[in-house]
């Protein structure tokens, strides 16, 4: 290195500012609150993919039932007490399967609830939080983030959400872009059950029959939203 070279590095690190101990310790937490985050992130693929297998399983397990149940009415009493046998095996382990699913979605919630909290005091942290939204964190516009969302089938390019309020619930307009261009548009009425002032339970109803349940965490600043249900887990962010 040379002389004008050392002079312009020195030249540099005199106008490069001295970070404060407290701005070190400032960076080391929210670095250290990121990679929890990731953990967090990283266990509900684990659980989204181990609720799908045993939704999978406890369906084929079902089928399995319903398949061999035919031979309990066999003449034959072996076959007959076989069947039966195996029929009542077969639901033993659909059930399994079904609670292993209720048991992946508790977790989920569990840890969706955590990760909004962690992601809310970063947000506090820098000083770019703000509760306006907070009183009503259902109602508004939202995007739907892809990097952290799972789906049961394809997953739109783009989606949007529009929620206004409606009598017991929200009313929803959802917009779906995907990637060979379609573009799918559909309306929905959530009636809505409040657990916390973050944290509901809903069910859509078509022609008067659920069709859907599931739960939705807010963020406590209201700027974001996970919803989740049997088969997928998507988070959303406030536009």
């Amino acid at each position: 290195m040379n002389l004008l070279s050392i002079i312009a590095f020195a030249l540099v690190l005199a106008a490069t500012p001295a970070q404060s101990k407290a701005e070190r310790d400032a960076a080391l937490r929210r670095q250290s609150v990121d990679d929890m985050i990731e953990r967090y992130y990283d266990r509900l693929r684990e659980l989204d993919d181990d609720r799908k297998a045993a939704e999978a399983a406890a369906n084929d397990d079902e089928n399995r039932a319903a398949m061999v149940e035919g031979g309990a009415n066999s003449a034959d009493p072996t076959l007959a007490s076989r069947s039966r046998s195996a029929a009542t095996a077969a639901r033993q382990s659909a059930a399994n399967n079904r609670a292993r699913v209720r048991q992946d979605n508790d977790e989920i919630i569990s840890i969706t609830r955590t990760i909004k909290e962690l992601e809310y005091g970063e947000a506090v942290d820098d000083d770019i939080a703000s509760r306006q939204s907070a009183a009503d964190p259902l109602i508004g516009k939202w995007i739907l983030n892809r990097a952290k969302s799972t789906f049961e089938s394809e997953a739109p390019r783009k989606e949007i959400r529009i929620t206004e309020p409606t009598k017991g619930g929200i009313h929803v307009i959802d917009t779906a872009t995907y990637s060979d261009g379609r573009v799918v548009r559909s309306e929905s009425t959530m009636s809505i059950s409040r657990v916390s002032d973050h944290y509901f339970n809903f069910k859509i109803k078509e022609n008067g029959r659920v069709t859907a349940t599931g739960q939705i965490v807010c963020s406590p600043d209201g700027k974001s939203q996970t919803i989740v249900q049997s088969h997928s887990t998507t988070a959303w962010d406030r536009q």
